[in-house]
């Protein structure tokens, strides 16, 4: 059998354009003998629809796509798609999310999702009623194969786990097995169709996972997975197909794919990958379809990225370059009273080696306009005036974003995110925050490997070897305010992705001070990050739609204390 793997790259809400392009996969496949065809979950509204759901017009337009998707089957095509349906139970919620299956022109099988996410960025149950175990698995025959359709986490609470090494893409364990229907339904094939986002390592993962499942089945297992970016979320694709053997054909992630495989084929076939990319590699990727995709599907072109000589602004520029050309980016350098002389050479010769454009806009001008204008009555001070330093220059980069159409960039890290060591509606305003799930010391390892891929290096050397400044103040660094980075992210990773509190710091070895000081920094400053643009989520706990945290708390700390008063500290 010739099967179609439509990996496609949907606009949530754009039904009209998401259904053309599925039908315009559907015509080619059936130029080309194929007999299924399979798109992702949600496919037609895209995922996640989030509130979007409760809009008649949406609903609408979505029921109404699914005639035109059922009208292209006929008795040489089956087509598997994701999308809502109506509960008509008039019990529980109004919507359920739902595979189809279609095959001559009618209905063959539908699969209602059962297992509805609602840990870290998932809120499935706030829209969904959960299938029942008669509904979420239906096996079906078609072209003499017997089939089972599952939609995305009804697959992933599968238990068939080595007893060496027990994994999960899900940290929570579903109380049902949806699965358990085919004990008595021999399989020739187990379909699923996903929309999962992306985590450093998670292809892989999943990958190692459905070969466990092939194999614990004994039937072939087709994967297809959502790619692209929606908001925060990133989807990496990686489709695949899974022989009970364990062999396994994995579809080239981060971009939209429809391969063919046939099952009268033992080599690798077109369209597949001969090996995943490396993490850092697959990094990469990552944030490179997340600008684009956010920059693209809101309607823009164009962005702007304040360029500080330092090495957050710099591998933000290079990552815009790869994603929308370096015809749509501007670097802009803002130089002022505190800034070294390498702020702006290192800043230009960034913009040359990518063959941006490039402006130079001191702010002393208006700084002192504005020191000027606030001393008489003594209301700046030194972290004031540092402040506004940062506040001068996102205004400026958002004047001239707004002028030209354009978006505006912001260059922070997540390990400054974290702290706090930025500047409200300073250096991180802007339209998206790329590296804001990027620690510090990934950013290194990133802005490496990019020099190592290109012919010749992009970003500067001093700009990689000089220790990072804000350069706000007379001789700053960072490390006058912050641990050492390495050790820093190792402590952040432990506290935001582990969730480890102060006793388990301190018993892992953990210096006391460090550690106190650390949580209360990164408790205290939520008020900041709740302002701040969105990220692009790659680690298992970034901030941002899968960490809800209150802004006016005051846990007390395992030391003791509590967190203290906001503080703004300025960097970039």
């Amino acid at each position: 059998m010739k099967i179609l793997l439509g990996q496609i790259n949907p606009v949530v809400g754009a039904v009209e354009q998401n259904v053309s392009r599925m039908l315009e996969i559907i015509r080619q496949a059936k130029a080309d003998g194929v007999q299924l065809v399979i798109f992702p979950e949600l496919a037609v509204p895209g995922y996640p629809p989030k509130d979007l759901l409760f809009y008649p017009e949406l609903v609408g337009a979505c029921i109404q796509a699914n005639d035109r998707l059922i009208a292209a089957s006929d008795a040489s095509l089956c087509i598997i798609w994701g999308n809502i349906r109506p509960n008509q139970t008039g019990v529980g919620k109004p919507l359920f999310n739902t595979g189809y299956c279609a095959y001559n022109g009618a209905v063959l099988a539908l699969a209602t999702k059962s297992q509805l996410p609602t840990y870290d960025v998932f809120d499935e149950a706030r829209y969904f009623e959960p299938g029942s175990a008669a509904t979420a698995v239906p096996v079906f025959e078609c072209f003499g194969q017997r089939m089972a359709l599952t939609v995305c986490e009804d697959l992933w609470s599968h238990d068939c786990f080595s007893l060496d090494e027990k994994e999960s893409i899900t940290p929570v364990q579903y109380s049902s097995r949806p699965l358990d229907v085919l004990d008595a339904h021999p399989m020739d094939y187990l379909l699923n169709i996903s929309a999962s986002p992306y985590v450093v390592g998670k292809p892989a993962q999943r990958c190692r996972l459905i070969q466990r499942i092939a194999q614990a089945e004994q039937a072939t297992v087709v994967y297809v997975n959502q790619v692209g970016a929606n908001d925060d979320l990133i989807f990496d694709g990686h489709s695949s197909v899974t022989r009970p053997t364990g062999q396994q054909w994995v579809v080239a992630g981060f971009q939209e794919q429809a391969p063919v495989y046939n099952d009268a084929l033992s080599q690798p076939q077109t369209g597949f990958l001969t090996q995943l990319p490396t993490p850092t590699d697959e990094l990469l990727e990552a944030l490179v379809l997340g600008i684009r995709d956010y920059v693209q599907k809101t309607g823009f072109q164009k962005v702007f990225i304040g360029l500080s000589g330092g090495i957050d602004s710099a591998l933000t520029a290079v990552l815009a370059v790869r994603a929308l050309g370096l015809e749509n980016v501007t670097g802009v350098a803002m130089p002022g009273p505190y800034s070294s002389e390498h702020s702006v050479t290192d800043a230009r010769a960034l913009a040359e080696n990518l063959g941006i454009r490039f402006l130079y806009l001191p702010i002393n001008p208006p700084f002192q306009a504005y020191v000027d204008l606030l001393s008489e009555g003594e209301i700046l001070q030194d972290l004031a005036e540092q402040n506004l330093q940062a506040r001068l220059r996102g205004t400026m980069l958002m004047t001239l974003a707004n002028r030209e159409d354009a978006l505006v960039l912001s260059t922070g890290n997540k390990s400054e995110v974290a702290t706090g060591y930025s500047t409200l509606y300073g250096d991180s305003c802007g339209a998206l925050a790329p590296l804001a799930d990027i620690l510090k010391t990934q950013v290194y390892e990133l802005s490496h490997r990019l020099n190592a891929l290109s012919e010749a290096p992009l970003i500067p050397l001093n700009t990689l070897e000089k220790p990072p400044s804000a350069e706000l103040a007379p001789n700053q660094k960072d490390s006058d305010s912050l641990p050492p980075y390495d050790l820093l992210d190792d402590l952040l990773k432990r506290i935001l992705e582990d969730q480890l509190g102060f006793s388990d710091l301190l018993d892992m070895g953990y210096d006391k001070k460090i550690v106190s000081q650390t949580l209360q920094r990164v408790m205290r400053n939520e008020y900041k990050r709740q302002q701040m643009p969105p990220s692009l989520k790659v680690s298992r706990k970034a901030f941002g739609s899968g960490r809800v945290f209150p802004i006016v708390q005051q846990l007390a700390l395992a030391s003791g204390s509590k967190a203290k008063a906001p503080e703004e500290i300025s960097i970039e």
